[in-house]
């Protein structure tokens, strides 16, 4: 038997979900459910691939609601564990999805195969090169299919009755985004901020060497 999925409830009408993560790297990964005052709800970060007929329509039903309540899927950025079910999210409740622009210029890029690194300006031994030059120009498996909507630094969501601000925060990846709620004083940080966890903050390597630092404060919700 499943366990019913952890649901609680951060703000008026803002209700945390905790998404079980595969692979026990991490026990979960945090869905939020944002209702606005016409009644729908909007989603951010359904988590990871296979997870929303397990957890995130059962947390709805705790809440007394349906799929067809979902307006909107916001997606903090293209890592699976965080963007993997909103694909199928999507399909369950015709939601739009929301991605921020840079993100959906790397799924592109992603579709297309990246460009080929100069390993040995990187420093990769001879005898590995082939082996990642092939993984570099091999196109991806898209982690979501295009967006329906995307966003840009200080956008305001569509979501009636609340004034939910786009903050851009590049370097877990180049379009992470942050969701700021004043009102609810509240911010929504993806993977911005982990407590305890190191982060790779890489922009540009061919420009900018990388930047390893670690993490020490815990923001309002992540």
């Amino acid at each position: 038997m499943t366990d019913a999925p952890h649901v609680s409830l951060l703000a008026p009408g803002i209700h945390l979900v905790r998404v079980p993560m595969p692979g026990g790297a991490l026990a979960f990964s945090n869905a939020y459910l944002i209702e606005d005052a016409l009644g729908a709800l909007h989603v951010v970060d359904p988590g990871s691939p296979g997870t929303s007929r397990a957890t995130l329509l059962p947390a709805l039903a705790r809440l007394g609601r349906r799929p067809e309540d979902i307006a909107s899927i916001v997606v903090t950025h293209l890592h699976p564990d965080h963007a993997g079910a909103a694909d199928e999210l999507r399909s369950e409740s015709g939601a739009v999805v929301l991605l921020h622009e840079r993100e959906r210029d790397a799924l592109r890029t992603l579709a297309a195969g990246l460009p080929v690194p100069d390993l040995e300006r990187w420093g990769v031994p001879a005898d590995r090169r082939a082996e990642l030059l092939a993984l570099s120009v091999a196109p991806g498996a898209p982690v979501v299919a295009a967006p329906d909507v995307t966003v840009a630094d200080g956008d305001v969501l569509d979501i009636p009755g609340r004034s939910i601000q786009v903050v851009a925060t590049p370097g877990h990846t180049p379009g992470h985004l942050c969701l700021h709620d004043a009102d609810a004083r509240l911010v929504v940080t993806g993977d911005h901020v982990l407590e305890g966890v190191e982060i790779d903050e890489v922009h540009d390597v061919e420009r900018h060497p990388p930047q390893r630092h670690r993490h020490q404060r815990r923001a309002d919700a992540g």
